[in-house]
């Protein structure tokens, strides 16, 4: 089988002269002439770092400048382009200015939302036009003819289409999780690593075992290939492609000659990154949590519920003894977005830093938690930019919830640090009535007096707060008016794992709820109450980051 000349590039963005001049060069170059190109990320919008975009009306799309003298015939594509879409205003283009072939001009073609087709005759081109969210989406919103969302059947679909066949290529705007795992040599500036990518892409990419597989972000990086499993591939190699503009003069052209039924050299080859295994000391850490978890009959408000028994502490101190490193680590948990243990359908959106979800038996309709992406074990360990999305995000709830539901919030945490063991810490978000936001402080202190601690008033969260060791035991409350207060826990004794939900049953006068098993609610009802939250709240969270970001740039 001859080999097949072959060049991708990143987010095009507009810069088609740019592009296509290269491609010239290129071409006239010992390495050309080259047959294809094909091209992943946004074809008209510029690249931007927040993957956010001002919408534009259809009806104000224009063809861009650079590619007027293309369409009209003046000047021609050089070699025949084939690129994915990104973006809602993609969309709006390839609607208003392609053929039903997806063909907007000689040599320029759009493949389309997701498929696999084959060029030069033997070249079998995998594709997913769009991005995926988290949780993956059952279906487009049906009131946006432009959604580039991603679908659970759009993924079935890359998949079925690719069963028999030799994937050569894939094409994607998002990375696969864990693709980093096994990489000796990861980028300083890649934060998150392990968590970085989603895990619809990972299952495409993990079940259609391309040849290549190529994404993009704003750098360069071409990770060593590894072994897939698959008899016709053997290897994948991953790489991720920067903007065709960008000021650092980061690779965003790759050109390959390739060859289908080479033969394939393995020596090289890291092994899957999708079948990673924790290590046993993980494995055990992760058991302790699960035993936990189990034995719980008194605490709430988690994914799964959570505990503290004499009986689990002596089993976790027994089996603590045997753990080869006596050391915390960062364990691979219910609440971590790489776990498999993750109830991803209650997940209502993920910001940069924490990530929002609804509590399982929760004690209003929207009893939310603020989770850290990164495994911390409370709001006192966080970094400041960490730190400093949670806090934007409890800004957002706060106005989103004034605004939609006339309603206020309470938050709080609980850190009650575990011996030997990292607990992934949280915020709980409760929503109450305005008329009730006076009172809220009056109920803590009353609590409290009952239990013998006080609460003091954090005037400056550096000085009162976040001196604090991570070992340190405390209740954190922030109330509706945005105010703060906190108080040490006795290490002598056992603190209620109820306070913070015995605060705000009494507070509403719903005593029957103060035991969370008993306000789970059915599986489908679940998935109801998540689902319309998150469709009313995620365009107000989408906004208010948008407005943010540029305000950032503006600056």
């Amino acid at each position: 089988m001859e080999s097949k000349k072959i060049l991708v590039c990143g987010d095009v963005g507009g810069s088609y002269q740019q592009l296509f001049k290269r491609i010239e060069t290129v071409n006239k170059s010992n390495a050309g002439p080259f047959q294809i190109l094909l091209c992943v990320g946004s074809f008209f919008e510029p690249f931007t770092p927040t993957s956010q975009s001002v919408s534009v009306e259809f009806d104000d799309i224009q063809l861009p400048a650079e590619l007027v003298k293309y369409c009209n015939g003046e000047l021609t594509v050089p070699i025949p382009t084939y690129f994915i879409a990104y973006t809602s205003n993609d969309a709006k283009y390839i609607a208003k200015f392609t053929d039903e072939n997806g063909s907007l001009c000689k040599n320029l073609h759009y493949l389309g939302k997701s498929g696999v087709k084959t060029l030069l005759n033997d070249i079998n081109v995998a594709f997913l036009s769009g991005k995926v969210d988290f949780p993956v989406k059952e279906e487009t919103n049906q009131d946006d003819l432009f959604d580039m969302t991603i679908t659970k059947s759009e993924i079935k679909q890359v998949i079925d289409s690719s069963i028999d066949k030799r994937i050569d290529i894939l094409l994607t705007n998002q990375w696969p999780r864990n693709i980093l795992h096994y990489v000796e040599q990861i980028p300083n500036h890649i934060k998150h690593p392990f968590k970085k990518g989603m895990d619809g892409i990972k299952e495409v990419s993990d079940k259609i075992k391309p040849a290549y597989h190529f994404s993009k972000d704003s750098f360069y990086l071409q990770r060593l290939p590894f072994l897939n499993n698959s008899p016709l591939t053997k290897v994948t190699r991953f790489l991720s492609l920067a903007p065709v503009y960008n000021d650092k003069k980061e690779k965003y052209l790759f050109a390959m000659n390739y060859q289908p039924d080479k033969e394939i050299i393995t020596t090289d080859a890291t092994q899957n990154p999708f079948e990673f295994k924790q290590p046993e000391e993980q494995q055990q850490q992760q058991a302790l949590k699960r035993q936990r978890n189990n034995n719980d009959e008194s605490s709430g408000n988690f994914f799964f519920g959570s505990a503290g028994d004499s009986q689990y502490q002596k089993q976790q101190n027994r089996q603590q003894q045997q753990l080869r490193h006596k050391k915390n680590v960062d364990v691979n948990c219910w609440f971590c977005l790489s776990s498999p243990d993750v109830d991803s359908g209650l997940i209502v959106t993920v910001s940069s830093e924490n990530y929002l979800a609804f509590a399982k038996g929760g004690v209003v309709e929207n009893h939310l938690l603020i989770v850290f992406i990164e495994h911390k074990p409370s709001y006192v360990s966080l970094e400041e930019s960490e730190r400093n999305d949670v806090d934007n995000m409890i800004e957002i709830l706060r106005e989103y919830f004034n605004k939609h539901h006339d309603q206020d919030i309470v938050l709080f945490e609980r850190n009650v640090p575990l011996k030997g063991q990292v607990s992934h810490g949280h915020l709980q978000v409760i929503p109450i009535p305005k008329n009730l936001a006076s009172s809220v402080k009056q109920e803590f202190d009353q609590h409290a007096d009952q239990v013998n601690i006080q609460f003091n008033e954090v005037k400056d969260i550096n000085a009162d707060l976040l001196h604090l060791s991570q070992d340190s035991s405390y209740f954190f409350v922030i109330l509706p008016d945005g105010s703060k207060m906190y108080s040490l826990l006795p290490k002598d004794k056992p603190f209620d794992y109820q306070f913070g939900r015995r605060v705000i049953v009494d507070l509403l006068k719903t005593p029957e709820k103060l035991n969370w098993k008993d306000c789970v609610v059915e599986k489908e009802k679940e998935k109801l109450l998540v689902s319309g939250f998150r469709e009313s709240f995620q365009p107000f969270f989408d906004n208010h980051k948008l407005n943010n970001d540029s305000n950032d740039n503006e600056q």
